[in-house]
């Protein structure tokens, strides 16, 4: 989860907002979360398993309809799905779901190279985008749906292309 535009924010506005975020994590399956990292900008939060990520984005966002204008802030969630393991230290996590997750959410425009329904919609801000790999869960666990974007280069993941999704939270 990302805090868009940070660096135009003090850094009181942020750990403010952050406070807020972090209190929107928790909630009735804090028994699964592995790790919330703060990461200046936003957060780094890791389950044993994708359970209660439709929630946790579900309160995130809310969070942002409630405070967003008067705090004056948007927010990226982006999912990913996939193993991780503890680093040597235990104070973090490594995976593939985590490196690709944070750059989906960089993704831009001009990354694109097949259009989906709402491809200029994909610089997100109080949006949740969701790689594929998480996209046939979530699907199955929950009854809303996910809108294909398009296929994207993901820097840092080679010459193929991923499909990037966004999940309406609210709908």
């Amino acid at each position: 989860m990302d805090i868009c535009d940070s660096t135009e924010k003090t850094t009181r506005r942020v750990n403010h907002i952050c406070a807020g975020l972090r209190r929107a994590i928790h909630g009735d399956n804090s028994n699964e979360l592995l790790l919330v990292k703060h990461t200046g900008d936003g957060h780094l939060v890791v389950y044993d398993s994708v359970a209660p990520l439709a929630g946790v984005a579900q309160r995130l966002l809310a969070y942002q309809t409630e405070e967003g204008e008067s705090l004056d802030f948007d927010i990226r969630v982006t999912l990913d799905a996939g193993p991780t393991e503890p680093t040597l230290e235990l104070k973090d996590r490594i995976g593939l779901a985590i490196n690709r997750a944070s750059r989906i959410e960089k993704v831009q425009i001009g990354d694109l190279v097949e259009k989906g329904k709402k491809a200029d919609q994909l610089k997100a801000r109080n949006r949740c985008i969701v790689s594929h790999e998480l996209k046939s869960q979530l699907s199955r666990r929950i009854q809303r749906r996910c809108i294909y974007l398009g296929q994207f280069h993901i820097k840092g993941f080679g010459d193929q292309t991923h499909s990037v999704y966004q999940y309406n939270v609210r709908s």
